[in-house]
């Protein structure tokens, strides 16, 4: 199907999050808010009091992230002197790089955590660093920072695997990861000079924080690692709970199962749930339809996402603009497949963005327009530029999704309209 992948990261990892009780502002910080805390509650049923405990919690992570940020201030600003910056720009330049590198670190370690419980990765998000995993090797760009997020990663669960143990190693991976940098700094603070101990003890000092304030079950703009840990090692939730829907779906897909061999009942599951999963499993069923060919299921597709998005505030919309920009893309595919017109992909916009998550699709497009020309030279190079990208993909998917595309395409060649 090429789901996994293509839906942008933090989409991706919105859906993780909120399956295993995380709050859906990973992805759209203000309008998953509501979605996210209706499925906890139901699936749960938190009592009042360890709500407002869990809020309590928030407050003291955040109360210990700024105690720790002013310490290691103080720390660096009396290593700096003599520098050539004042003391205290010099100190706040430091914090932020070794906070930005603690990140790095607590990202890191959830990747970690997810490869050795054979889940597959797909992006890992540190600040400005955005990472793409290939099946060798990875690619990698600075970019802006998704709203609302310090960093993310993408991963997903084998689905012939038990979930709950590789769920409670992928959060804990993150905040194991930050004590044991710390650990190693105290460590390495003994063999240094008295005028570089400042630095070392506070980037241990901030990573020491990092990791203990997500080991702190919080329930605010979004859950912890801690609130995870505890979710799924006291309340772990049914295998077979729709909460569970999306991630069941990106399992199966980034393991090789394509849209139109995905379990429909559990594809109805993800719409019924509205809003963001909605247009998830609309998604689902574009890439279903390109796969079998039906090209003419087009028009209601496309009737069913204005149907969403007519109910769909602004605010949302641009929250969650990655996943619409692939939608319309794919169903202006789909459109000019069934119309047999190339002309219609030329209000596709193929921007940086999409040509980054999604290199194979700019030659598919291609390719569809040297079919409908009759050049055969140009579509098979296009064909197998396209191919060549989904091969790289950790979406295992993805790949038979495009060569079954490409036959379609090839069909168009050999019997024009």
């Amino acid at each position: 199907m090429g789901t996994g992948e293509l839906l942008d990261g933090a989409v991706a990892h919105w859906a993780i999050r909120d399956a295993v009780f995380r709050r859906a502002s990973d992805l759209n910080p203000r309008g998953g808010k509501e979605m996210g805390e209706r499925m906890e509650r139901r699936a749960m049923e938190i009592p009042p009091v360890a709500v407002w405990l869990l809020k309590a919690g928030t407050v003291l992570a955040w109360c210990l992230s700024l105690a720790g940020f002013l310490a290691a201030m103080t720390m660096v600003e009396g290593a700096a002197r003599g520098g050539v910056l004042p003391e205290v720009l010099a100190a706040l330049c430091t914090v932020v790089l070794f906070g930005l590198l603690a990140v790095l670190i607590h990202e890191s370690g959830h990747a970690l955590a997810a490869h050795l419980k054979g889940m597959r990765l797909i992006r890992l998000r540190a600040g400005p660093l955005d990472i793409l995993f290939r099946r060798r090797g990875f690619r990698w760009r600075f970019a802006k920072p998704a709203a609302g997020l310090h960093g993310f990663v993408q991963a997903y669960p084998d689905p012939a695997r038990e979930l709950r143990p590789a769920m409670l190693c992928f959060a804990l991976g993150g905040p194991a990861a930050n004590l044991a940098a710390a650990a190693l700094a105290v460590l390495l603070a003994w063999g240094v000079d008295m005028e570089r101990e400042g630095f070392v003890h506070a980037f241990a000092l901030i990573n020491g924080v990092l990791g203990i304030a997500n080991l702190i079950p919080t329930f605010g703009g979004a859950a912890s690692d801690g609130m995870l840990l505890y979710l799924w090692g006291r309340h772990p939730p049914d295998p077979q709970s729709p909460s569970l829907a999306y991630l069941r779906l990106m399992s199966l897909s980034v393991f090789g199962t394509t849209a139109d061999r995905l379990p429909p009942a559990l594809v109805d599951e993800l719409d019924a749930q509205g809003n963001l999963a909605a247009l998830v499993a609309v998604w689902i069923r574009v890439k279903a339809a390109q796969n079998r060919g039906v090209w003419e299921s087009v028009e209601e597709l496309e009737r069913r996402l204005e149907q969403l998005l007519s109910g769909l505030p602004e605010r949302e919309r641009r929250a969650n603009k990655p996943l619409l920009v692939f939608l319309k893309l794919e169903l202006a595919f789909s459109r000019a497949m069934h119309e047999r017109q190339p002309g219609l992909l030329g209000k596709s916009r193929l921007g940086k963005g999409v040509d980054w998550l999604a290199p194979h699709l700019r030659h598919r497009f291609a390719a569809l327009e040297f079919a409908l020309a009759g050049e055969r030279h140009g579509l098979e190079d296009a064909l197998r530029r396209a191919r060549h990208h989904a091969e790289a993909s950790p979406d295992h998917a993805l790949a038979d999704s495009e060569n079954r595309i490409a036959q379609h395409i090839r069909a168009l060649e050999r019997n024009p309209a």
